[in-house]
Parts: C-alpha cells; sequence; structure tokens
C-alpha cells in the first residue's frame, strides 16, 4: 500500500509488485501534469486473476486501451480521472475475467445519465445496478464522471450520493440505521466533495475517515491496525496543502459469503407421503431468494389450524439470524386480516352491523363531503368507502403531513385520531358502494371503529379477543413500532434501502429509514392496516379461524412482503423480509407465474403442481 505518491515512484512499485501482487484499489488524484497516485496491493494473487494497469493517459488512449483488452476477455475493475473536463488524465485497472458483464463510460454529466437511479430519500438515490467504481473530475462548473457497474447477480442494493464535506455527515445517520449497511467507498473530488456509496454487504467490523492530511491518514491506519481493521479503500483529492484523503477500514477486505439454511418441522400424518415434494419447494425457495437476494423468509400450511408444515429459509451471512418456524416478521397489509376478524367479532355478538354508518357510530356530524355520511362498515370491508389511495394519495403514509396540518404546526405527530379528522375534512373520490379502490384507511377506520365501540386500545382488543384464544396457548402477533433502537437486537431484518422523514418529529426534519416510519407512517398508530409482526405459522393458523373460504391477503411494505392464501384443504402462509425481489414495482404474482411456477416444472415435472397443491401451496 502507498499514497501520495508521483507518477515515477508509482510506476516503478507497479513494476516491482506485479509478479506477485494483485491490485485491489486505485485512486488517482491532483494534477493532471503531475498526479498523485494512491494503490492498495493484494499478496499473494490469491484469485490467480491476470490484471493489467494504464497509468495517466488522455481520454482518447484510454478509451482504445480499455476496447482492446476487453476483447482480449478483460474486464475493468477500477478506474480513476483527474484534471479539467477538456485536459484530463485517466488510469485504471483490468483483469482476465471472461464471461463478465460489465460496463463502464467516462466523461458522463451525470450518474443518471448512465444508471437508472431513483430517489431513496436523504438526498441519495438508489441504484439496482452495482457501481463498482466512479471517479469524479473537471471543476465545479463542468463536472464530470468516470462510472464502472456490473451486473447485478443476486440483487444486490445500495445507495449513493455526493455531498460537501459540511453536508456529508448529514447523509451517514438515517442510511447507518438500517441494519447491516456500511460505507463501502468514499470517492472524493479535487475540491472535497464525497460521493458516498453505501451497501448491505456484511464485511465485520468497519469504520471510515475522511478529510484527513496524509500525515493523519499515516497515524490512523496505525491505529486502526492495532484494532483488527485495515484499510479497503483509500480515495485522495486536492494538491500542496489542500491534499486530503477519505478512507474505509474493514476488517475482512471482500464481502462475507451467504449461507443457504432450511429450518422447521413436518406433521408426518399430514404429509407422510409427500417428502420429495417438501424438498422440491425447498429447492424451489432456494432458487427464488438466491435469485433475488432475500435473505429470510418462511413458509407455513395448516389443516384446520393446526400446522402441517413450519419452514424457516435463510440465504444470508454468518452475522444474521438463522430463520426459526416461530421467528416474527412485519406483515404490511395482512395485518388487516386481524382487523376483518375484529369487526366480525363484533358484529356476531351484536355490536356491529354491516350497515352501521362509520362516520356517526363515532360521532362525527359535520364532514366535509355529506356522502360520507353513509359510509357503512360492508363499504369498508369491500374497500368500497369512497377514497382512492390512487387519486389523493394514502393517508396511511401521510401522518408527518398530517401533523403539519394540525393547530400544533408538527409540534406532535400525529395519531390515528387525527388522520381520522383529516379524513373527514376531505371530498371523497367516488361514491361509496359504487366501486372497488384498495385502501389502507378503510383498515386503519375500521380498526379506530373497533376500538371506540368497545373502549379498548385497538391491539389490546385483539390480544384478549383474537390471539389469546386462537389455540391453546394463543399465537404470536405484536406490534410493531417505529423506533430503530427498538429493533437493535430483531432476529429478523426488515430490509429496505429507503429512507424518509421522520413522522414522529415532523418539525425537525430528520431522515430515518422506510421500514421505522420515513415512508410517512406511524407504526404503532397503523397496527389496523399494515403494522403487526407474526410468524407464518401464526398466520396459517389465523386463516383457518379469520379469513373466509377462498380469501388471500398480500401485504407489500418497505421492508416486507406477505402472502396468506384461506384455501379448502389447506391454509398456507409465505413472509418475506423484504419486497425488494427485483424491482421496487415487481410484483409477487409476475414472480409466481413465470420464474417461480416454470422453476417448479423443471424440477418435478407439471405433476408436481398438483400434488403441490395437496400440502396448500396453490400456484392457481
Amino acid at each position: 500500500m502507498y499514497y501520495g505518491v508521483n507518477a515515477t515512484e508509482h510506476i516503478e512499485r507497479t513494476d516491482n509488485l506485479k509478479l506477485r501482487y494483485r491490485p485491489i484499489s486505485l485512486s488517482m488524484y491532483g494534477s493532471p501534469d503531475d498526479p498523485r497516485y494512491i494503490a492498495m496491493w493484494q499478496y499473494p494473487n490469491t484469485t490467480g486473476y491476470q490484471w493489467v494497469m494504464k497509468h495517466h493517459t488522455d481520454k482518447k488512449s484510454y478509451e482504445a486501451w480499455v476496447e482492446e483488452w476487453r476483447g482480449r476477455g478483460y474486464m475493468s475493475t477500477h478506474v480513476s480521472a483527474t484534471g479539467p473536463a477538456d485536459k484530463a488524465v485517466f488510469a485504471g485497472i483490468m483483469e482476465f475475467r471472461p464471461g463478465k458483464k460489465w460496463n463502464q463510460a467516462c466523461h458522463v454529466k451525470n450518474i443518471s445519465d448512465f444508471v437508472k437511479l431513483e430517489p431513496a430519500g436523504n438526498g441519495n438515490m438508489y441504484s439496482n445496478t452495482p457501481i463498482t467504481g466512479l471517479s469524479m473530475y473537471g471543476t465545479p462548473e463542468e463536472r464530470r464522471y468516470c462510472v464502472l457497474t456490473e451486473r447485478n447477480l443476486g440483487n444486490h442494493h445500495m445507495t449513493i450520493s455526493t455531498k460537501t464535506l459540511e453536508r456529508f455527515r448529514e447523509t451517514l445517520r438515517p442510511e447507518l440505521l438500517k441494519r447491516f449497511w456500511r460505507v463501502s467507498r468514499l470517492y472524493l473530488s479535487e475540491d472535497h466533495m464525497i460521493t458516498t456509496v453505501f451497501v448491505d454487504k456484511s464485511i465485520g467490523r468497519w469504520t471510515y475517515a475522511v478529510n484527513l492530511t496524509k500525515s493523519e491518514l499515516s497515524k490512523k491506519i496505525k491505529a486502526q491496525e492495532k484494532k483488527g481493521l485495515r484499510p479497503n479503500d483509500i480515495q485522495g483529492g486536492g494538491t500542496g496543502s489542500n491534499e486530503r484523503f477519505s478512507a474505509v477500514f474493514t476488517e475482512l477486505l471482500t464481502p462475507k459469503p451467504r449461507k443457504w439454511t432450511v429450518t422447521g418441522y413436518m406433521r408426518n400424518e399430514h404429509v407422510r407421503d409427500l417428502q420429495p415434494d417438501i424438498d422440491a419447494m425447498d429447492e424451489w425457495m432456494r432458487l427464488f431468494m438466491q435469485k433475488y437476494g432475500i435473505r429470510q423468509a418462511q413458509l407455513a400450511a395448516a389443516v384446520r389450524g393446526t400446522i402441517s408444515v413450519a419452514r424457516g429459509y435463510t440465504w444470508a451471512e454468518d452475522d444474521r439470524a438463522v430463520v426459526d418456524p416461530s421467528d416474527v416478521f412485519l406483515l404490511g397489509g395482512a395485518s388487516k386480516m386481524f382487523t376483518h376478524a375484529a369487526v366480525l367479532h363484533l358484529m356476531e355478538r351484536g355490536k356491529l352491523e354491516p350497515s352501521t354508518r362509520v362516520y356517526p357510530a363515532l360521532g362525527y356530524t359535520n364532514l366535509t363531503d355529506p356522502r360520507a355520511h353513509d359510509i357503512t362498515v360492508q363499504h369498508l370491508l369491500e374497500m368500497k368507502g369512497g377514497d382512492d389511495l390512487e387519486v389523493s394519495g394514502d393517508p396511511v403514509f401521510m401522518f408527518d403531513k398530517i401533523a403539519m396540518s394540525l393547530p400544533t404546526k408538527g409540534e406532535r405527530s400525529a395519531t390515528v385520531r387525527d388522520v381520522v379528522d383529516y379524513m373527514a375534512a376531505q371530498k371523497l373520490d367516488f361514491e361509496p358502494g359504487s366501486r372497488v379502490a384498495h385502501s389502507n384507511y378503510a383498515a386503519l377506520l375500521l380498526g379506530y371503529l373497533v376500538s371506540n365501540i368497545t373502549n379498548m386500545d385497538y391491539y389490546t382488543f385483539l390480544h384478549a379477543n383474537l390471539f389469546k384464544t386462537v389455540i391453546q396457548g394463543g399465537i404470536d402477533v405484536r406490534p410493531f413500532n417505529n423506533l430503530a433502537t427498538n429493533h437493535a437486537g430483531d432476529r429478523i431484518v426488515q430490509e429496505s434501502a429507503f429512507s424518509g422523514q421522520n413522522p414522529l418529529k415532523p418539525l425537525s426534519k430528520s431522515m430515518i429509514p422506510m421500514v421505522y416510519g420515513g415512508d410517512g407512517s406511524v407504526k404503532n398508530e397503523s397496527i389496523a392496516t399494515m403494522s403487526l409482526i407474526a410468524s407464518a405459522s401464526s398466520l396459517a393458523i389465523s386463516a383457518w379461524h379469520y379469513a373466509a373460504l377462498g380469501t388471500t391477503y398480500e401485504g407489500s411494505v418497505e421492508g416486507a412482503y406477505t402472502y396468506v392464501s384461506r384455501g379448502s384443504d389447506f391454509d398456507w402462509a409465505l413472509v418475506f423480509n423484504t419486497r425488494a425481489f427485483n424491482s421496487s414495482d415487481d410484483k409477487f404474482r409476475r414472480f409466481i407465474n413465470s420464474d417461480i411456477k416454470k422453476t417448479l416444472k423443471l424440477l418435478r415435472g407439471a405433476q408436481f403442481l398438483d400434488r403441490l397443491e395437496k400440502i396448500g401451496f396453490s400456484l392457481k
């Protein structure tokens, strides 16, 4: 490893090291006429990869070099550039990796011109295409980028942001509240803009440092080595007294591998002849989770409220929990199953009717839209209550906005009562009962109605009247809350790359992961519609007791995807710790109807689908 050396020394060292070492990091910075180099080398070259390196050269010569070696089966692994856009010089490393899919471009004006990016909150951008190399050059008035990408095998996730040193730390907190996320790279420009790359790949213990002088970097390296950490990447920027460095220190040089694990059990009296099919189902889950990078999942099937199959699936690093069938996952919209059951419970006891008009029952008499007086319990159960989230937005994810609309102007967070008040003051999107429109607010309003009629906290009512009575000993269904600190020890990590404003502190403008409310929801107030947690086994058991025959419940929120089915013979549930299967707008049924169904047919033939339905896993 060396840093801050001139081109002559860099070339001499490269010539001395190239026979036994492999370069694993390269940064060139400073004046294009007299650039400085940082390089890290691995000894011995355990990968066996052949490699070539290009030193500072003009853009035309550099691109010709890249294309020449691309044609020989080499791929670019590192790229660096410095200087004004019209006088920049370039350097890079390429390794022999025939068949690898990669792409690279320099002189890019905006990263998003080369890679599809979407806002991830906190000023960050999300990329489903891994950016494996980046260099910012040019001037503040005319910035340019070199961007290197690879094919996203395994559906890895990353976010990226470019900030001044002063704003850099603002970026860190919400990103690092996402468990197991870390800083991967701290790319540095000549004017000390920092482009931070965050990833969710485990690499052991790690830390970072920015704005270091050369002597400070030397001291930092020695101090971190005493702690068992070594530089994983060092970047430089500036010249003379303005020379600065950023560095990432890690316990391991490469990310930890993932391991596939299956846990759980089967009840032989239900599935004694289906062991080959259970094995094939496990294989299907392995293929699916590995393809889409899902770390934690469960599947359970039940016969008349008794579990027949309960499986826990893990495709994760060794610092994450191996999923047990008893672990609990965020349910998202599948939480509505219990809200509907609570309403039915009250109907059976004569405390509610399908025709009960909801707002009058809650004491609302002065509604902005007179049609809202006629919204009934049945309308809400059927999602015909007059609100359409595609038209007017989803109030369940507008707690921050609603808090700011209150007389307190955001001095406190909004409650479910505030949301109901807010909606009572809005015009409806359609005549109640005239059509169906997906509505999270419908379940929220029903939960508020249950709480008011029973004079009980909603979750307390559920626990006393549903969860404790379902089976002997009850089922484990709990509320999920917003505070990230309360989830630091959770066995199941609800994974999402996205962040947003904290609805618990509307005035602060502070950012938090969407999983913990950055999506605009206050989880404790949204139990009735999307923020319960439970195991797949609890869901399969509950489906028998509380769901109508042929009913399915799906839940899709940041950090969770859930599917529950009530069948004629078996009831089953499937839960994942993420909904980011391939991109944010992919839906579970797309995979069911294409990749998964195709995979199952390849595994066991078409008859396997019929046999699999015998244990409740219908793909129709």
